[in-house]
């Protein structure tokens, strides 16, 4: 306490205090002494009567407000008066009613938002980022805090948000006509042409691949069909054994040229089909059209993508689904942004760099952080204004009832001695002016 009252005044203001507690004093004494001698001085003159009721008076009125102030800070004369040393008595109270005065009365949202908007937040803010260090420390710290915002960030109504989200937007989509305009879009592009194209390179290269085995069964459907032509009396009038056939050349001469006509008629088919200026190029993709249209019109195909966005949204693995693909998401995000911290802080850097010249050419940008700032400490203030009362009243509940009342007597000791001169010289007069009064009274 001590501390307090050397910290918050000047050493002349004690001195001060000392000098009109000499003075207010010292004219309450006069004025006793005064009473005193007068009442010794021999006479009944109204000049006399006159001094002895001011200086009666001015006793009376000068004790009583001595009486008065010493009372607000301590016992007077240490007598064990009731109701007295008011201050010190009531400190824990004062606390309380000082915390309430200075919520209502000083801690205003409003008031308090619109002084915070008086300062140019914008281009304090400016000025510190075009430090090199200020920026670099903040990206720095971006980056690193980053990713434990993201790992401890409660996404749970974000979760829920975005499920519903693709629900709905999974439930408005038509899947029906959805399709029929991709693969309409597929088709007048030629996309389904491409498709072509490689199904036919695949079968080029199965089916020469497949000669030997082509010649093989051909080989066999040859000896097979000529055996049953030498089979019975002529093979037996001929002396020809039919499993003689299966080996012989004449088979073999006559399933080679057929294997053969067989790949190159298919191969030409398969060049037939990706050569544009062939017949059977356009008569194929006018074979998938014509499929496509169909299925357009076929009601089982759109029942049975109906069923699948049902099942899309209905089935219970939906939601399985959704969070295993969110925790995935989720972890690799802070994977990605643990392993990519420098990156992220030179592009932070580089992005606050650019803030700061934003924030000093744009007042669009400037008004609406202005306005951040005003509705935080808006919102601050109103949310924690209780606090600052229940500061000031633990504050002043710490205190020492006589260090607060030597305090406060520091504050306000001198003028109270005004107080007290005042009331011995008004004392004076009220009691000359009462005597005058009287006599004026008894003459008439």
């Amino acid at each position: 306490m001590v501390a307090v009252i050397e910290d918050g005044f000047p050493d002349e203001q004690p001195m001060a205090l000392r000098r009109m507690k000499m003075v207010a004093t010292g004219a309450l004494a006069a004025a006793a002494a005064g009473y005193v001698g007068l009442t010794f001085v021999p006479g009944d003159g109204i000049f006399l009567g006159a001094a002895r009721a001011a200086t009666e008076a001015a006793t009376v009125g000068g004790l009583a407000d001595w009486f008065a102030v010493v009372a607000l800070f301590r016992r007077p004369l240490g007598l064990p008066i009731p109701h007295v040393a008011l201050l010190p008595n009531n400190k824990d109270r004062i606390g309380r009613s000082l915390g309430r005065f200075v919520r209502d009365h000083f801690i205003d949202p409003d008031d308090i938002a619109r002084k915070a908007a008086e300062v140019d937040f914008p281009g304090q803010f400016a000025a510190w980022l075009d430090s090199p260090e200020n920026a670099q420390m903040l990206a720095d710290e971006a980056a690193t805090l980053l990713p434990q915002w993201v790992s401890s960030f409660d996404d749970a109504v974000l979760k829920e948000r975005v499920r519903n989200e693709v629900k709905a937007l999974v439930a408005d989509i038509d899947f029906v006509a959805t399709a029929d305009d991709v693969l309409m879009a597929l088709i007048q592009r030629g996309e389904h042409l491409d498709i072509v194209d490689e199904v036919a390179d695949l079968a080029l290269d199965w089916i020469r691949s497949e000669r030997g085995e082509i010649e093989r069964q051909v080989n066999a459907k040859v000896v097979a069909y000529m055996a049953s032509c030498f089979d019975g009396y002529v093979a037996k009038a001929l002396g020809v054994d039919t499993k003689w056939l299966m080996d012989g050349s004449i088979a073999r001469t006559i399933s080679g040229p057929i294997a053969d006509g067989i790949v190159h008629n298919v191969e030409g088919k398969l060049r037939d089909v990706k050569d544009p200026s062939r017949p059977l190029r356009p008569q194929l993709h006018a074979l998938v059209l014509e499929h496509v249209q169909k299925l357009k019109a076929n009601e089982a195909w759109a029942a049975k993508l109906e069923g699948i966005r049902t099942h899309m949204i209905g089935h219970r693995d939906f939601d399985q689904h959704f969070e295993a693909i969110w925790s995935m998401l989720r972890e690799r995000l802070v994977q990605s942004l643990e392993h990519s911290r420098e990156d992220v802080a030179a592009l932070a850097a580089e992005q606050l760099a650019g803030l700061a010249e934003r924030l000093r050419a744009d007042e669009g940008l400037r008004g609406r952080l202005t306005a951040a700032v005003q509705s935080l400490v808006r919102e601050g203030v109103a949310q924690h204004r209780g606090n600052v009362g229940e500061h000031i009243a633990g504050i002043v509940g710490k205190w020492d009832p006589k260090g607060m009342a030597n305090l406060l007597e520091l504050h306000v000791g001198r003028d109270l001695q005004f107080i007290r001169l005042n009331g011995t010289i008004v004392g004076g007069v009220a009691g000359m002016g009462l005597f005058l009064v009287h006599r004026l009274l008894l003459a008439m």
